[in-house]
């Protein structure tokens, strides 16, 4: 009677354990599922200004250096006139001022309407799964909408930004994932 009581013990923990299972299995699969990506475009994560110039060729051009991100980040290098989907977009190449690497990839539409934040987010859905986080906010001086996939190498941000009578802009920015600083606490 003590051995079948052990092995009823045993059932019931598998059970239990394959339960949780399935509970944990939809949101792993969906991050497993999800296509990953190493950069933009052919552009990698890592790449030097010149390994950039060579794969956009003339597309690509050379500008005076920015320092963004509190100098961690600078950008020199743009496509002028992108097409997605038939909207033109200025591609900016942000690399590391440490290293000289390619570290984040961002897409500007400016001026940019609303209805391009839906149509690139389905987009972006339609390629990438279900946004990982999203977030709307406003005030009566500001609007923003936002939305991010988290891939295994890359996050991936669309961003709409709305401040009236000054600006209206659509940023999708690509971002290496390594690159980011971790909050240590």
């Amino acid at each position: 009677k003590g051995d079948v009581m052990k092995a009823t013990q045993i059932v019931l923990l598998i059970m239990v354990l394959f339960m949780f299972d399935l509970a944990v299995l939809p949101a792993s699969t969906l991050a497993q599922s999800a296509r990953d990506i190493n950069g933009w475009n052919g552009a990698r994560w890592g790449m030097t200004e010149s390994e950039l110039t060579a794969v956009f060729k003339d597309q690509i051009i050379k500008t005076e250096r920015q320092y963004i991100d509190n100098n961690r980040l600078y950008r020199e290098l743009e496509i002028s006139k992108y097409a997605i989907n038939g909207t033109d977009f200025k591609v900016l190449f942000e690399m590391g001022s440490n290293d000289n690497k390619l570290k984040s990839v961002r897409l500007i539409l400016s001026p940019a309407i609303a209805a391009q934040f839906s149509e690139f987010e389905q987009l972006l859905t339609a390629k990438y799964g279900p946004p990982s986080q999203t977030d709307e906010s406003a005030s009566r001086r500001e609007g923003r909408k936002n939305s991010s996939w988290l891939l295994p190498l890359t996050k991936i941000e669309l961003l709409y930004l709305i401040v009236p009578g000054y600006f209206y802009v659509l940023n999708i920015t690509y971002t290496d994932l390594s690159s980011l600083s971790l909050d240590k606490l």
